[in-house]
């Protein structure tokens, strides 16, 4: 779904500016559970395409020709820090934002783009 809305409104040349924030004013994004990570982790030959529909939606997000703001609210943790980190701007709530890469401290590299984007 998330796929097919970045690209109608990219295409859609009424649209100037993607405004994306939460239902949930305390968190912004829920991020992928970490155990699920360690546990698809495969070898190189085991991968197949490298840009998978994550990255290939985050590359429309990122290169549209429109203006696109996240708000963010409440915790920003891992896939939603990275996904926040595709957007033209990001605007956080003083005192309530907090923003996490939760791979980090188990030695994992983020692997939504943000390492690459930055």
């Amino acid at each position: 779904e998330f796929g097919d809305l970045v690209r109608n409104v990219a295409r859609d040349d009424a649209v100037r500016v993607l405004v994306v924030r939460s239902a949930n004013e305390h968190f912004w994004l829920a991020h992928l559970d970490v155990n699920s990570i360690l546990n698809e982790v495969k070898p190189p030959e085991d991968r197949g395409e490298i840009l998978n529909e994550w990255h290939s939606n985050m590359e429309v997000l990122r290169n549209m020709p429109k203006a696109t703001i996240a708000v963010l609210t409440g915790r920003v943790g891992g896939g939603g820090h990275e996904f926040a980190l595709n957007f033209d701007m990001r605007f956080g709530v003083y005192g309530a934002t907090k923003i996490c890469q939760m791979e980090v401290p188990l030695g994992i590299i983020p692997g939504g783009g943000a390492c690459v984007n930055l």
